[in-house]
């Protein structure tokens, strides 16, 4: 009975355990967000505050960094799950994304802005389609889900449905200031309250854009948590420079870095030659006021090649692509040189090079691999055989090689018969062959 009791008992509590855990998940699970986006820039330990897409993210020593796919570097394209507290996200895990594949990001929150061909949703600007599907009734303030497709530098959305039983606590939106009174602005068609506790920083005028942090009350209206003066220049500014090309994507569309610069290359962008690593480049770009670079145009230099000649001395350990050794040169072979022949240390190379800069080697373009130069043998002198009259020898009578001993004859010489001596009738000479018998009587 007292077995059944406490067993009852240890049944209720890992019950209240459990619907404690449920509450709790059930409460925290909306603090938890999950999105993807692009590294914008990163401190260069992992510790400190990241820009992903349009999302500021606190890495911390709990952080779990997973890069199965790649670095986390700047440009690479991330999934994040983070948690927000007190209006800062904090990375629970950052995976790095496979570069080659389509991705899907989601995005929950409000919409800010719509226009013809795209919405705003936290901020972040996505584009509409004809194939974009919408459930509910799509309007500014509505609370959505948008599934997007990452394509390029830009989010096209594939689905959305409108969630307006989700009403947040606090939302943020960018809107033109149309009207200002002592306790009430209107923001874009939308009246938003202020009080002593509403922060505004900047000296925003009716016509000024602003950006404005907000809380939700239960009957939906909202009062101002922040409202800061956005800068009315927007426009990019155009600049130039010149520098030395150390990366590029394989399609070209994408992040590239030129003398340490970011440069982004969108498919506006007019490309002059042909790029390699090595390369000089000059950039026109706008540079946006968060320092982003993109690109207008690229005019990439043409090298002065040069040919050269030498003894294959070393190759990369894996496959041709690489730092070669030829002669006394250090030669990067790209994947796009062209090569003839079979390459084998020891085999002397012609190649058609240019010099890099950055590193001190030379780029090569193409590299033709010779035979072994042939040594041609020095051919010995002519012999002319001579006639000539053969000597007779003497005769040389042969001697013996050794004195031969005297031959030895044996004689066996009889020996004399000695006088025989008369024996005892009884017992026999010690030279006869037998022994008599003895006599069984004596």
């Amino acid at each position: 009975m007292k077995t059944i009791r406490w067993l009852l008992l240890l049944g209720l509590l890992v019950l209240a355990l459990g619907l404690g855990a449920g509450t709790s998940f059930a409460q925290a699970r909306w603090a938890i967000t999950k999105f993807e986006g692009e590294v914008i820039s990163r401190p260069e330990e992992v510790v400190g505050t990241w820009q992903i897409g349009e999302q500021e993210v606190m890495v911390d020593e709990g952080t779990v960094l997973i890069e199965e796919k790649g670095p986390a570097e700047v440009g690479a394209m991330v999934r994040v799950i983070a948690e927000r507290k007190e209006g800062t996200l904090r990375a629970m895990i950052i995976r790095v994304l496979d570069p080659n594949q389509e991705r899907h990001v989601y995005i929950y929150g409000v919409v800010s802005e719509m226009g013809e061909g795209y919405l705003v949703v936290n901020q972040i600007r996505i584009r509409l389609t004809e194939q974009t599907t919408i459930e509910g009734e799509l309007e500014v303030g509505a609370w959505v889900k948008v599934e997007a497709r990452v394509q390029g530098m830009e989010l096209v959305a594939v689905h959305i449905a409108v969630r307006s039983h989700h009403t947040p606590s606090v939302i943020t939106f960018r809107g033109v200031v149309e009207r200002i009174s002592e306790d009430l602005w209107v923001i874009s068609g939308r009246e938003v309250a202020v009080n002593e506790d509403t922060v505004i920083i900047g000296n925003p005028q009716v016509g000024d854009s602003v950006l404005v942090r907000a809380r939700v009350l239960s009957d939906g209206s909202l009062v101002a948590l922040r409202i800061v003066a956005l800068n009315v220049q927007v426009l990019p500014e155009e600049v130039e420079f010149e520098g030395i090309i150390q990366r590029f994507p394989p399609n070209l569309i994408g992040r590239w870095i030129i003398s340490g610069r970011d440069v982004w290359v969108t498919p506006q962008t007019e490309i002059s030659g042909t790029p390699q690593i090595g390369l000089g480049a000059r950039v026109k770009a706008l540079r946006y006021a968060n320092g982003r670079l993109v690109a207008l145009d690229i005019q990439i230099e043409e090298p002065a090649e040069d040919v050269y000649r030498g003894i294959i001395r070393c190759l990369p350990p894996h496959g041709l692509i690489g730092r070669w050794i030829i002669g006394e040169w250090q030669v990067l072979v790209l994947p796009g040189t062209r090569i003839e022949g079979t390459p084998a240390v020891g085999l002397p190379a012609e190649f058609k090079a240019y010099p890099q800069g950055l590193f001190g080697v030379l780029i090569a373009r193409e590299i033709k691999v010779l035979e072994p130069e042939e040594v041609t043998p020095t051919p010995l002198p002519t012999v002319v055989p001579r006639t000539a009259t053969p000597t007779r020898l003497p005769s040389i009578t042969p001697h013996p090689r050794h004195t031969p001993f005297p031959t030895i004859v044996l004689t066996r010489t009889p020996r004399p018969h000695s006088t025989p001596t008369p024996r005892h009738p009884h017992f026999p000479h010690p030279h006869d062959d037998g022994l008599l018998p003895m006599r069984s009587g004596r």
